[in-house]
C-alpha cells in the first residue's frame, strides 16, 4: 500500500477540460470521471437527466500527493467559485496492482 491523498470533486461538466488542464499542470495523472451525477448543494438541486452539458455535474475521483493537493487548492477554488461544486480531500491507501516490492 502507498499513502496518497484522495480528491473527490463534483463540478459542472462544462469545467471538465479546465480541471483536467490543472491536473496536467500539477502532474496529477490518476483520476476517474463519473458523468451525469445529481445532488443538491448551495446552488440548489442538480438533475442528471439533461440533454446538454449545461447544468450537468461530473464526479472526479483522483489520487495524488499532499504536494499536488496544495497545488490544486487555489486553481480549483477559482473553478468552484465560478461554476459551483465541491472538493473533498482525505488520506487514502493505494493498493498497487503490480509487483512493487522493491518500489516502496
Amino acid at each position: 500500500m502507498k499513502a496518497v491523498k484522495r480528491f473527490e470533486i463534483v463540478i459542472e461538466a462544462l469545467y471538465e477540460e479546465s480541471l483536467l488542464e490543472i491536473f496536467d499542470e500539477i502532474g496529477l495523472v490518476g483520476y476517474t470521471i463519473l458523468r451525469n451525477v445529481s445532488g443538491s448543494g448551495e446552488r440548489g438541486a442538480r438533475s442528471s437527466d439533461g440533454l446538454t452539458r449545461v447544468m450537468e455535474n461530473i464526479l472526479v475521483i483522483a489520487a495524488g500527493t499532499e504536494e499536488q493537493g496544495e497545488a490544486l487548492r487555489e486553481p480549483l477554488r477559482a473553478l468552484l467559485e465560478d461554476g459551483g461544486g465541491i472538493c473533498l480531500a482525505s488520506p487514502a491507501d493505494w493498493l498497487i496492482h503490480r509487483d512493487a516490492m522493491n518500489e516502496e
